[in-house]
């Protein structure tokens, strides 16, 4: 939680020797993670910058800030949420996922239900309602593939707000029975 982008990279790397020095050893720690990121030809993969906590987002920020202008060979892919990351770094492109179109959308319904009728029916169903735009994005896709698949019978909720309370509640009783856990409760059916 403390830790600086170039601090965790030492580490990783299994990188020892300048840690315990002052406020100087800083310099000599960015050099020779640098150094050994470019002789390895690393492509580094920092995933999901939208939930680093945001007392330390400064530090890192500045630290990536760094990281690219000195990277020669390595190079570095950062992922997050597009509102959460409205920083420009050097030497870096910015991209997005484009969202799916129609004919991708088929054929993962395809892919991830195994069966054509069903996916079919899926197809049809999502086409038709209300809220298609939101299901071009591939998680909240999965998420209504998960709903179908999972309901009697497989059909996709008509209302969005229902799409995320089914959600939490597959995914709470996937945990629970993994764990054998029953619950039983008295608002259980408090929506």
């Amino acid at each position: 939680k403390t830790e600086g982008l170039y601090d965790k990279i030492y580490e990783i790397l299994g990188l020892y020797g300048f840690e315990n020095l002052e406020d100087r050893s800083r310099y000599l720690i960015e050099n020779i993670v640098v150094n050994a990121l470019d002789k390895l030809n690393v492509l580094l993969i920092l995933d999901g910058f939208d939930e680093y906590p945001y007392s330390n987002k400064e530090k890192i920020v500045s630290e990536l800030q760094s990281l690219s202008r000195k990277l020669k060979n390595a190079r570095f892919i950062l992922t997050s949420r597009t509102a959460e990351f409205p920083y420009s770094l050097v030497n870096t492109a910015k991209f997005e996922i484009a969202e799916l179109n129609d004919t991708q959308i088929e054929k993962f319904a395809e892919g991830w239900l195994k069966d054509r009728n069903d996916s079919k029916i899926f197809t049809s169903q999502l086409f038709k309602s209300t809220y298609l735009d939101t299901a071009r994005r591939p998680l909240t896709l999965i998420h209504l593939l998960i709903i179908f698949s999972k309901s009697k019978p497989k059909q996709i909720p008509s209302k969005p707000n229902m799409i995320y309370t089914k959600v939490v509640d597959l995914l709470i009783r996937e945990w629970d029975e993994e764990r054998n856990i029953y619950r039983h409760s008295k608002y259980s059916t408090f929506q």
